[in-house]
């Protein structure tokens, strides 16, 4: 019979190799029935104490544990130091086990005494104890890397991802975004929306011009509109903030409502006439009859601004919404007949004292439970090339400490200077999910652009591996 209970470091940054401590059958090893480990659920952190031994002579401990102290020093200034990138891992593997191993982030160190046994070390002999941090999980020693995509369309795109492996949530190790255009990609949206019962029938994009119109607006041709058709408000009635138009779930699709379960970053593809026009534009989200219903809720407002976007079409973060509103355990509210009225209606009010027209086009839905944003990021054939996502080992699902910036093949470009970036729990949930593509150039929003995605997930587990 095998096992593994290791302490190790492999240094990435200072060239002196690899330290480890063997407390398997190490010179300094844990003591039969000195151990026990626990899985904590949700907690971001496990203290693992270690009762250890060693037969072996002064010298030989000494040197043991001026490694183990050196690991220790070594994981704390990982996690408090983002620029550092030699994490510090604790093995363990039951017989017959694949490797996995846990983030160390602190741990402290006992030398005891027994009988004859003490920290003098004056004969061969110890025992002690350690008392390890680790992060809640234990995670397969590397990634399993494929090609998500090829071609997926920026205009929310989907794509299931598959490799549904491990107990806890997977390790999002990096996300590769490459050109496939000349067409230069500037902002990005990525969004997993979990499994649920299913997103089979999952419609992304919610073209408005399918909905109801209200005050002072008509579902109109229009050229450049991702269908060819938009909401068109003229202001002709009223300049204020009123009711303009809406779109139901049941706009969209005809049945299997329960795949639209789930939270979304609503994106509204919106411009305006050129000038100086600037509108502004609500969002509000309830059920019920088209235009009537008061049971309604704000979620959200942005600006249509000629002054920076011309007459261009621009994708604006109008807001958050639930599907539905409220909990639905039991799938109790998405099986009621009412449930695919769920509508997101738009109010529009002209600040700007330009006459001008306003133009509703689309609403993009991302999923919000796991997602990343980028911006200025630089993806095209010509002056660009391909962003990268990283997820270090340090990130647990409860936390967004080792979410890290982008990164690109051209880091000499000037461009990567000002990247902005946001993380909400990117990690690959248990059951899969389906990932949801949407994203933009510098100044405005064409359709038609796409990406190819590779992926790497590394799986987790709350105690063995399987």
């Amino acid at each position: 019979m095998a096992g593994t209970l290791l302490l190790k470091h492999v240094d990435n940054m200072g060239g002196a190799g690899t330290t480890s401590v063997d407390l398997y059958s190490g010179n300094v090893k844990w003591r039969m029935g000195g151990w026990s480990t626990k899985s904590e659920g949700q907690k971001e952190s496990v203290w693992e104490t270690i009762n250890v031994v060693s037969t072996t002579t002064a010298a030989n401990i000494r040197t043991e544990f001026d490694k183990i102290d050196e690991l220790f020093e070594t994981a704390t200034k990982y996690m408090s130091n983002q620029v550092r990138a030699d994490p510090v891992w604790l093995y363990w593997q039951s017989d017959g086990e694949s490797a996995k191993r846990s983030p160390v982030i602190n741990g402290e160190s006992e030398i005891g005494t027994d009988q004859r046994l003490s920290p003098l070390l004056v004969t061969n002999g110890m025992t002690g104890r350690l008392a390890i941090e680790r992060l809640s999980f234990w995670e397969s020693e590397s990634g399993t890397a494929f090609s998500l995509a090829s071609g997926l369309s920026a205009d929310g795109g989907t794509v299931a991802i598959g490799n549904d492996v491990g107990t806890l949530p997977q390790r999002i190790n990096s996300v590769a975004l490459k050109p496939t255009g000349a067409d230069a990609i500037y902002q990005v949206w990525l969004g997993i929306r979990p499994t649920y019962n299913g997103y089979a029938n999952f419609v992304s994009t919610w073209e408005m011009e399918l909905g109801s119109t209200g005050n002072d607006t008509t579902a109109s041709s229009d050229g450049v509109a991702s269908g060819g058709s938009a909401m068109v408000c003229d202001f002709g009635g009223t300049a204020t903030l009123v009711y303009r138009c809406e779109i139901q779930m049941n706009d969209v699709a005809a049945s299997g409502y329960d795949d639209f379960v789930g939270r979304y970053l609503v994106l509204l593809r919106g411009r305006t006439t050129a000038g100086t026009v600037q509108v502004g534009v609500q969002g509000r989200y309830g059920y019920g009859i088209t235009g009537t219903d008061t049971t309604e809720e704000i979620f959200g407002y942005t600006y249509l601004d000629s002054t920076v976007h011309s007459d261009d079409y621009y994708l604006y973060e109008l807001g958050e919404v639930q599907i539905p509103p409220v909990p639905d355990r039991g799938g109790s509210v998405s099986a009621d007949a009412g449930f695919s009225s769920f509508f997101i209606r738009l109010y529009a009010e002209k600040i700007s004292a330009a006459a001008g027209t306003a133009f509703f086009d689309c609403l993009y839905l991302v999923p919000s439970d796991h997602m990343v944003t980028t911006k200025r990021v630089l993806i095209d054939n010509t002056a660009g090339g391909t962003a990268n996502i990283y997820t270090g080992p340090g990130n647990h699902w409860n936390n967004n400490f080792d979410q890290w910036a982008v990164g690109h093949t051209l880091l000499n470009n000037s461009t990567m200077l000002s990247v902005e970036y946001n993380f909400h729990n990117w990690h690959y949930p248990v059951g899969g999910g389906l990932l949801v593509a949407v994203a933009q150039g510098q100044v405005n929003h064409v359709t038609g652009k796409d990406f190819d995605i590779d992926i790497e997930l590394t799986p987790r587990w709350r105690t063995f591996r399987t």
